[in-house]
């Protein structure tokens, strides 16, 4: 299962996405330069936590998949869920 997680993951701009303003929000990823952008800073967080989500709702599913508690995949979506909803 970490192997198809990791091949799912390689096929997309790895995070963590950042957002910045010209004009409009743009959202870069570290290697690829600009993945999207948008006119608000709300679609803005959103689109940025994107990679975070991605990765926290894989990190859950493995660990009910596998019978382990979800603890720290839990925190690790609550986590990113405040990221795309821009909340400390």
């Amino acid at each position: 299962m970490k192997d198809e997680i990791g091949d799912k993951l390689s096929k997309y701009s790895c995070g963590p996405w950042s957002i910045s303003m010209s004009g409009k929000y743009q959202i870069q990823a570290p290697e690829n330069g600009c993945v999207a952008w948008t006119y608000t800073l709300e679609d803005a967080h959103l689109i940025s936590a994107a990679p975070d989500l991605l990765e926290a709702a894989e990190a859950i599913t493995l660990d009910i998949e596998t019978g382990r508690r979800p603890t720290s995949s839990f925190r690790q979506l609550t986590k990113a869920i405040a990221k795309a909803r821009k909340k400390p």
